[in-house]
């Protein structure tokens, strides 16, 4: 007979995690009517400098048609960002 965790608190319960499959087709469908909503993904690294390190960044559209953008330093990424988030806004 299995052991509820409310009755043997020492025991965790595993979840189960279920991956949806869906075409890049069907993504680009369901995305087309959210254009109030980006998802990214960001890489941030250290590059070493005469000056010392700077940091560089790529970020990737991931949702849509994936873009890729790559920036020099913290100030373009923001630029870009916020550049890219009020073109797209929808009016209030």
């Amino acid at each position: 007979m299995p052991v509820s965790p409310a009755s043997n608190p020492s025991r965790h319960t595993k979840r189960k995690w279920y991956r949806m499959s869906i075409s890049d087709e069907e993504w680009q469908t369901a995305a087309a009517g959210r254009q109030h909503y980006r998802a990214f993904l960001l890489r941030c690294w250290q590059e070493k400098t005469d000056g010392g390190a700077a940091w560089r960044f790529t970020l990737v559209q991931i949702n849509g048609v994936q873009t890729r953008q790559g920036f020099a330093g913290l100030d373009e990424l923001v630029n870009y960002l916020s550049a890219e988030l009020e073109i797209k806004q929808e009016p209030a």
